[in-house]
C-alpha cells in the first residue's frame, strides 16, 4: 500500500503532464471554437465583447472570395474540364444518354403541329440561307456528273413500253385542246417575227441552230429507215404506180409524131405502163441503195448542214419571200397535216419503230455522249451549264421562300399521323439499330468537339467565381459552418489531440526541471 507520501510523489509526477494535456485541448478547441462562435456580436451596455462574432462570422465575405477563387484558379480549370471531356468514361456516360434521348424522341407520339412549330423555322432559314444553297449547287454538280457517267441503256425502256410510250404521247400532242393552245402561239409568234423580219437564228436560238446541224448525222439513219418505210408501203407504192404513169403519158404528148410511131409500134408506152409497179419497186430499191451509201451519206448531210446554217442566218420575212408561200398559212395547213397524219396508225406504228431503233443505237452509249450528241456540250460543259441555271434560280428569295414553304408543307404532311397509327416518330422515320448508333455515335461525337472547343467561353460564361461568391453568401453561417466541417472536421480533431499532446509534454518538462534541480 502507497502512503500518502507516495501518492503525493507520484500525483508530482503525473498531475503536471495531465494537466497540460487537458489545457492543451481545451485551448485549442476553444481556439477552433471561437473560429464559427459567436455566429453575431454580443454586447453589454452597448459596447461589443471581444472577439464577437467569430473570425468566420466576421471575415466571411474575405472566406467566399477565397473559396471561390480556390475554385475557380486551382479546381475547375479548362486543362481539368478537358480531361474530363476526353476521358473515355465520361464519352461513354454521354453516348448513353444521347442514346437515351434519340430513343425517346423516336418513341414519342407526335402530331403535325409537336414537331413542326420546332422545326419549321429552323428548316425555313436554312433552305432561305447562302450555305444551302452553295451545298445544293455542290450536291447537284455530283449527281448530273454521277448521271451523266452511266450507261444511257438503265434508262431506256423495253421495245412495248416504248411503243406504249410513243402511242400516249402522239395522242396527247395530236388533242384539240393542246393542238388549238400550241398553234395559236406559235401563229402569233410567227406573225410578230414576220413583220420585223427577224432571222431565223434569233427566232429558235443560235444554240439551236448549231445543234440542228450537229444532230443532222444522227438524225439521219432514222430519218432514212422512215422515208424508206413509208416508200414500201403499198398504198405508196399504188400512188407512185400511178403517178408513173401520168408521168408517162406527158412524156409520150411531148414527143412529136414520128417518135409516137416508134413508140407505139414497139409498144414501150404499154409495157412500161403495164410494168409500173416493178418500175417502182426498182426505183425504190435504188433509192435504197443509193442512201446507204457512205459517200452519198455524207454528201446528202453536209448539204443538210450547209442549208440549216444558210436558213439560220436568213430573215424569216426574206424566207417567206423567197419560197413564194404565206408562211402563215402554211404553218397552219402544216400543223393539221401532221396532227392528221400522226393519228394513223400507221404512222404510230413507224414512229414506234423509229424510236426501238434509235434507242438500240443509244444502248452501247454513256449518258453524256448522248447528251452531247443531241446539245453539242460536253459532259463537263452540261454540267456547269445546269448548275448555273439552278444557282440563278436558287438566287431568287421567290423561289427559295417557294422551296421552303414546300418543305415544311412536306413536313407537316409527313408528321400527320396516320389513320390506325399511333403516330411514334419512328414509324414516320424507321432507323435500324445500326444507323441509329453511328447517328448517337456522330451526335456525341460532335458535342465532345465542340465542348472541347468552347470550354474558355463555357467557364468565362458561368463565372465560376461569382457563382461561388454568390452561393456562400447565399448560406447562412450554420451552413457555412456545417460546410467547412464536412472537409476539415477530422483534421480538427487531430489539432487538438495535438494540442494535449503538446500540453503534455510541457508540463511532463516541468517535471523533468523540478527534479533535476
Amino acid at each position: 500500500m502507497l502512503d500518502s507520501a507516495g501518492v503525493a510523489q507520484i500525483l508530482a509526477y503525473a498531475v503536471p503532464p495531465l494537466l497540460g494535456a487537458v489545457i492543451g485541448y481545451v485551448t485549442n478547441a476553444l481556439a477552433i471554437r471561437m473560429l464559427f462562435r459567436p455566429l453575431a456580436e454580443k454586447r453589454i451596455f452597448g459596447i461589443r465583447i471581444p472577439f464577437t462574432p467569430g473570425i468566420l462570422p466576421r471575415q466571411r465575405y474575405r472566406l467566399a472570395e477565397s473559396i471561390a477563387t480556390m475554385v475557380s484558379a486551382r479546381l475547375l480549370t479548362p486543362d481539368v474540364l478537358i480531361a474530363k471531356i476526353q476521358d473515355p468514361g465520361f464519352r461513354a456516360s454521354l453516348n448513353d444518354s444521347v442514346e437515351r434521348m434519340t430513343s425517346d424522341l423516336l418513341r414519342r407520339e407526335e402530331t403535325d403541329r409537336g414537331v413542326t412549330d420546332l422545326i419549321e423555322p429552323v428548316l425555313t432559314a436554312f433552305l432561305r440561307s447562302e450555305p444551302f444553297a452553295t451545298t445544293a449547287l455542290r450536291l447537284l454538280d455530283d449527281v448530273v456528273a454521277g448521271v451523266l457517267s452511266l450507261d444511257a441503256a438503265r434508262f431506256l425502256p423495253s421495245d412495248e413500253r416504248l411503243r406504249r410510250g410513243v402511242e400516249h404521247l402522239l395522242a396527247a400532242l395530236t388533242s384539240d385542246s393542246v393542238y388549238d393552245a400550241a398553234l395559236e402561239r406559235i401563229v402569233g409568234a410567227l406573225r410578230t417575227h414576220l413583220s420585223s423580219d427577224t432571222e431565223v437564228r434569233r427566232i429558235i436560238g443560235r444554240r439551236v441552230v448549231l445543234q440542228c446541224i450537229r444532230i443532222v448525222p444522227l438524225l439521219y439513219g432514222p430519218t432514212f429507215d422512215l422515208l424508206m418505210s413509208f416508200l414500201r408501203q403499198a398504198r405508196t407504192r399504188e400512188d407512185l404506180s400511178v403517178h408513173g404513169r401520168d408521168l408517162l403519158k406527158q412524156v409520150l404528148r411531148r414527143l412529136n409524131l414520128f417518135q409516137r410511131i416508134i413508140v407505139s409500134a414497139g409498144q414501150y408506152d404499154r409495157n412500161l405502163t403495164d410494168n409500173m409497179p416493178a418500175v417502182v419497186s426498182d426505183l425504190i430499191d435504188g433509192i435504197e441503195r443509193a442512201g446507204k451509201a457512205a459517200h452519198n451519206r455524207r454528201r446528202l448531210v453536209r448539204s443538210v448542214q450547209h442549208r440549216v446554217a444558210a436558213l439560220g442566218r436568213t430573215g424569216i420575212a426574206s424566207v417567206e419571200r423567197e419560197l413564194g408561200v404565206d408562211l402563215v398559212e402554211l404553218i397552219v395547213r402544216a400543223a393539221e397535216t401532221v396532227r392528221d397524219t400522226l393519228r394513223r396508225p400507221e404512222v404510230v406504228e413507224i414512229l414506234a419503230s423509229v424510236a426501238r431503233s434509235t434507242a438500240t443505237s443509244l444502248r452501247d452509249r454513256t449518258v453524256a455522249g448522248v447528251a452531247e450528241s443531241v446539245t453539242g456540250l460536253s459532259a463537263d460543259e452540261l454540267g456547269e451549264h445546269v448548275v448555273t441555271l439552278a444557282g440563278r434560280w436558287l438566287d431568287d428569295d421567290t423561289h427559295r421562300a417557294q422551296l421552303a414553304e414546300r418543305a415544311v408543307d412536306f413536313v407537316r404532311s409527313l408528321l400527320k399521323r396516320p389513320p390506325g397509327g399511333s403516330g411514334r416518330v419512328e414509324q414516320m422515320i424507321p432507323l435500324a439499330p445500326d444507323a441509329k448508333r453511328r447517328i448517337d455515335t456522330y451526335v456525341t461525337d460532335r458535342i465532345v468537339e465542340q465542348l472541347e472547343r468552347r470550354v474558355p467561353q463555357l467557364i468565362d460564361s458561368l463565372d465560376i467565381h461569382g457563382m461561388v461568391v454568390q452561393k456562400i453568401d447565399g448560406l447562412d453561417m450554420r451552413s457555412v459552418e456545417e460546410l467547412l466541417l464536412l472537409v476539415i472536421a477530422r483534421h480538427l480533431k487531430w489539432i487538438n489531440l495535438f494540442g494535449a499532446l503538446i500540453g503534455a509534454i510541457i508540463g511532463g518538462s516541468q517535471v523533468l526541471l523540478r527534479a533535476i534541480t
